[in-house]
This record gives C-alpha cells, sequence and structure tokens, in this order.
C-alpha cells in the first residue's frame, strides 16, 4: 500500500475508535453524576420513606462504590481520547507532509537559521518550507531543538551509517511512531531549561545530614505512638503516655521542618518536567527493537530493577504522597502520628541516590529516539527514496535521479549529475526559472538529508566519506550590522574559502555551491571577483558547482579547462501574443546558447514604449 492510503487508512481507523472512546468516556460521566444523585437521594430519602434504613445505606454504600470505581477510570478513558485525537492528527499531517502543504504542519521554533551560517538558509534548512519542516513530526521541544541542531552541524559518515540503521528500522515501525507523537504531544512542549533543571535538581548533592539518625527516628517516634497507644486501649496504662511520643514528634519537626519543606517543595515543580515523559520512556521500554544502536539507547533507560519509566512514577507517588501537605488540618495529625514529612524527605533523598546520575542521560536517549522517529516518518512516507552511500576514498558526487527533496513527489522533476574531482568545476547555466537554482539547493539539501542519516530524494546518491557542505545564494544585507548586500555576499565568501582550508587540511572535501555570485557590484567589477573566487576554490580543491548567467569568463584558459559545463534550457511559443515559456528542467550536457530574459519581460507586460 502506498504511504498516503496508508496513513488515510489509519486516520479512517483512529476516528472510528475515537468515536467509540468519545461515547464510552460521555457515558462514564453520565453514569458518575448518576451515582453520586444516587448517594445524596439515598440520604435525602431515609427520614421521609417508610424504607428500613439499613436498605438505604446499603444502596447508599452501592451507589458509592459505583461512583468510587468510576472515578477512578474516568481519567484511562480521558487519555484515551486524547491519544486518539492525536493519533488521528498525526496521520493527517502525514499525508499533508507528502503533498508539502506547508501552512498545515506545524511549524518548529526557531524558524531563522544564525545569520552566520554557511548552507542554513541558502538550502532551506529551517524555517518555512524548510527541511526542518518537513522533517519534524517531533512532539517534545526537547526533539525539536536536537535535530535542528544535527541539521545545522551534521555528524562524521560513521555516526551517519549508524543513524542510518536505526531509522530503517523506525521506519517500519509505524504503531510505535505515531503513538511516540501522540504521547508526547500529550506531556507539553518542556523544553531544554525545565529538563535540565530536573536533571540539575536530580543530580545535585544530598541534602540530608544525620540520614540514620533520622530514618531511626522517623520509625522509632511512631512506632512508640502506636506502642503507647495499644498499652492504653488494652492494657489499662495511663493515657498520658502517649503524649511522649506526640511531644518527642514534633520536637523533631521543628528541628526538621525547614529543611524537609524546602526539599519538597524544590522537589515537586522540577520533577514535573521529568514526570511528564514517563509514557514515552515506557513506549520505548516496551518496543522491541532490532537494531544495535537502538537497543543501545533502550538498555541505557533501564536497570538491574526498574526503567526509566517505573523510577519516574515511583517519583510521581512521592510527590502525590507529600501533597497531604495541603490540607493543613490533615496534615497536623498525619506528622503527629507518623513524622510524614521526614518520610518523604527521606524517600526524596533515596530517589535521588539511586536515579540521579541516570537522568541527564535519559534525556538525551529520549531525544535522540525523537529525532530518529522523525527522520524516519519522512522515509516512510517517501518509498522512492534511497539511502545515501558514503565511500571510502571517493574523490566524486554521483547523483541518479536526484530531486528536490522540498517538492512534492508529484511535481518534482529529477536529474543525473556527476560533480568532481577536486580542483574542478561544474558550470550550471540556464535562462530565468529553468530550474538552474533548484538543482543547486536540491543538490545541497541532499547532501544535508544524507549527512543526517535520512534517506535522500534520489534513486542513488554516492558521497565521499569526508564530505562537507558549504552554499552562497541567499545573501541577505543587515540594518543592524551595518552591512550592505555586498559586503554581505564578500564576508559569505571569504567564510567559505577560510571553511574550505580549514576542512581540506583535515582531509575532508568540501562541496560548495554558488548560486550568480556577487550581484551587488557592477559587471566588470563583479567578473573580476567572480574570477578571483573560482580561482581560490580551485587551488583549494574543492567540489564546486557554480550556477550563472553569466558565461564571460570562459576567455580565461586556466579557469575554462577546469569545468564541466551543463545547462537547463526552455521553448518559447512566439506565436501567441503573449509569448508563453515551457520549461522541462532536464539536464543537459554543455554551454546554453540562448537567453529568455526579453520573452520574460514580454510576457510579464514590459514592453518598449509605443
Amino acid at each position: 500500500m502506498n504511504p498516503i492510503e496508508t496513513y488515510k487508512s489509519r486516520e479512517a481507523r483512529f476516528q472510528a475508535e475515537l468515536a467509540v472512546a468519545v461515547r464510552r468516556e460521555s457515558k462514564i460521566v453520565t453514569w458518575r453524576m448518576l451515582t453520586f444523585f444516587g448517594i445524596v437521594l439515598c440520604f435525602f430519602l431515609s427520614p421521609l420513606t417508610s424504607i428500613p434504613d439499613i436498605v438505604l445505606w446499603a444502596a447508599a454504600a452501592l451507589f458509592f462504590i459505583g461512583f468510587a470505581r468510576l472515578v477512578a477510570i474516568h481519567p484511562t478513558a480521558l487519555r484515551e481520547v486524547q491519544i486518539l485525537e492525536q493519533l488521528v492528527i498525526v496521520n493527517h499531517e502525514a499525508v499533508d507532509r507528502i503533498h508539502r502543504r506547508w501552512e498545515d504542519l506545524p511549524l518548529p521554533l526557531p524558524a531563522q537559521a544564525p545569520f552566520e551560517h554557511l548552507f542554513a538558509e541558502d538550502l532551506d534548512v529551517v524555517g518555512p518550507a524548510s527541511l526542518f519542516h518537513l522533517l519534524n513530526p517531533t512532539p517534545t521541544a526537547l526533539g525539536s531543538e536536537l535535530l535542528r541542531s544535527w541539521l545545522l552541524d551534521p555528524p562524521d559518515s560513521s555516526t551517519v551509517e549508524e543513524r542510518q540503521g536505526a531509522v530503517a528500522e523506525l521506519s517500519e515501525a509505524i504503531e510505535f511512531r505515531d503513538r511516540f507523537v501522540a504521547y508526547g504531544r500529550l506531556a507539553g512542549r518542556v523544553g531544554r531549561r525545565q529538563t535540565q533543571r530536573f536533571s540539575s535538581w536530580a543530580s545535585s548533592p544530598m541534602t540530608a545530614k544525620h540520614t540514620n539518625l533520622l530514618w531511626a527516628l522517623a520509625w522509632l517516634i511512631p512506632g512508640s505512638f502506636v506502642l503507647t497507644s495499644a498499652a492504653a486501649l488494652y492494657l489499662d496504662v495511663d493515657p498520658t503516655w502517649v503524649l511522649f511520643p506526640s511531644i518527642a514528634a514534633w520536637v523533631v519537626t521543628g528541628f526538621t521542618s525547614k529543611r524537609t519543606a524546602e526539599a519538597i517543595e524544590k522537589a515537586s515543580p522540577q520533577s514535573d518536567s521529568g514526570l511528564r515523559f514517563s509514557s514515552l520512556f515506557g513506549l520505548i521500554s516496551e518496543q522491541k527493537f532490532h537494531d544495535e544502536s537502538l537497543r543501545r539507547r533502550q538498555d541505557a533507560l533501564s536497570n538491574n530493577d526498574s526503567t526509566a519509566r517505573e523510577s519516574l512514577e515511583k517519583l510521581e507517588r512521592l510527590i502525590n504522597l507529600a501533597d497531604v501537605r495541603n490540607s493543613h488540618f490533615v496534615h497536623i495529625i498525619i506528622q503527629t502520628v507518623t513524622l510524614w514529612d521526614i518520610h518523604i524527605f527521606l524517600r526524596l533523598e533515596k530517589w535521588r541516590a539511586r536515579n540521579g546520575h541516570k537522568v541527564e542521560g535519559w534525556f538525551a536517549n529520549l531525544k535522540e529516539f525523537e529525532a530518529l522517529s522523525a527522520i524516519a516518518a519522512v522515509g516512510h512516507g517517501h518509498l522512492s527514496w534511497t539511502f545515501p552511500r558514503f565511500v571510502e576514498n571517493a574523490r566524486e558526487i554521483k547523483a541518479t535521479g536526484v530531486g528536490h527533496p522540498l517538492l512534492a513527489p508529484n511535481v518534482c522533476v529529477t536529474n543525473d549529475l556527476s560533480i568532481g574531482p577536486p580542483g574542478t568545476l561544474t558550470i550550471l547555466s540556464g535562462s530565468n526559472m529553468s530550474g538552474k537554482s533548484t538543482l543547486l539547493r536540491a543538490l545541497g539539501a541532499n547532501v544535508v538529508l544524507a549527512r543526517l542519516g535520512s534517506p535522500v530524494c534520489a534513486a542513488e546518491l554516492v558521497l565521499p566519506r569526508k564530505l562537507d557542505v558549504v552554499a552562497s545564494g541567499r545573501i541577505h544585507d543587515s540594518l543592524n550590522a551595518g552591512v550592505s548586500f555586498f559586503m554581505a555576499e564578500v564576508q559569505r565568501l571569504v567564510s567559505i574559502l577560510e571553511k574550505i582550508d580549514q576542512t581540506g587540511k583535515e582531509g575532508t572535501i568540501t562541496l560548495c555551491l554558488l548560486d550568480e555570485l556577487l550581484q551587488g557590484t557592477n559587471a566588470d567589477e563583479r567578473k573580476v571577483g567572480v574570477l578571483r573566487t573560482l580561482r581560490r576554490l580551485l587551488r583549494l580543491n574543492a567540489l564546486t558547482v557554480f550556477a550563472t548567467h553569466d558565461l564571460s569568463f570562459r576567455d580565461e584558459a586556466d579557469v575554462e579547462q577546469t569545468c564541466t559545463h551543463v545547462h537547463f534550457q526552455e521553448s518559447v511559443d512566439t506565436d501567441s501574443e503573449s509569448p508563453n515559456l515551457a520549461c522541462d528542467y532536464k539536464l543537459r550536457p554543455g554551454v546554453l546558447q540562448s537567453g529568455n530574459a526579453i520573452h520574460v519581460m514580454n510576457a510579464a507586460g514590459l514592453t518598449e514604449p509605443t
């Protein structure tokens, strides 16, 4: 079944299940209300009817049991409704993603690329209708931040190849991926700051002093209270003996209340960011993985006696038990009898001692699962995409059937292209709107995807194992920085040359993508600047692709002898009153021999005045 049909089928299935779940939840609410009124009615009828009180009390007890049961199961029924709502949305978004309906897909933030980045803006890596926008069904801010960092700063090829195996397996695990997104969205967009605070709280040094003494007092004093109370009731012992353990409890409380209160109050908000993710940790722990890297990440979420989810649920129970402090009168009684706050405090310290050093690793593995699942979702939605091959000692890029990953499959035109070896130029010429910039960005975007560990929009893509990418095509001036358009172009080129020089010394080949260089100056100076840049790139042994209208530098023999020329062309229907341009976006060898600028101007109505 093709992906669109798969997602539509799943959306319909979850819609049907949602309708059933909504009816079930509505019935629970209705019956809960009826059982509550049943309890009230029994008490109301007691003095007004001849029905024996024992019958009314029995009926009230049954109503209460039913009410309590309905209250207990309602959160589960409500959560099932919420999960199914998210599953419907996730599958609907999957179809929108394939069709590239950008306005219907949530835009991940931050949406702007760093001003100084050497390819993000030029290759549509972040922002609306970008690779980040396409790849990002990550449910939490943690996963979104990690995926963005992977896109902007890709790892070495060994890490990429490891990711490919994980992505390939997760691509087929559609039920796991969908529920992962649904659970994560219900958890909320908890970000790095909140989880860092939780990690800091969990791993900070223990605050309990004289722990053994506190443990002893926390059990001895309540034990004494029980013994003296029992003795007073059953052994005819003076009841005033009960006062001694009570007084002792409040003396100990006086010495420890500040420390225990601070610890409990600090634990509750900090732990909230961790507790939200317990269902995600549980989903990962329950899934059966075959890929070694996924199993390693899964194993990091458990130890010999518990999983991350179980540990967080234990912490949640402690926080809930601590909430008795909010009922002042009840708290006084329980604290007197049991030294409740000390028990909670000591168990929180024990939890931190056992789990605190693991929390940071839990979140690190969680967000990696998020990012890998997001990449896998796009791979599953595009069955024609393939994993690239990284070849040791390769000195060329070979792309077969390469298309732009941000174009919908039904409009994406593919081409074959070979680039290299280092120290050569590929000159891409063509008329306006013929596809030069699109092919340039398609090549760059697919290299970014390849280094991410993702499938690429190509039938085959063969890359050098150590490959970097830089680009200059969308340069902006900066009013805040006082940088003009031309100066911004020059600064970008200087940064590119410095980067290529640095990576070349490390044995890395750099793909340099240039689109219409130095447009912010006059034609004569532009030619000098372009030639100077191209010659520097040749000496630095970059793999350079240069898209341009201007081929005047062909007169320069030292540059021309390194060039491979390819071009796009179009056809112009001049028979009609308004000339029509038709582009097939297919790459051809050689240099374009004609232009279409005048035809474009005429078609737009910019003709000679009469």
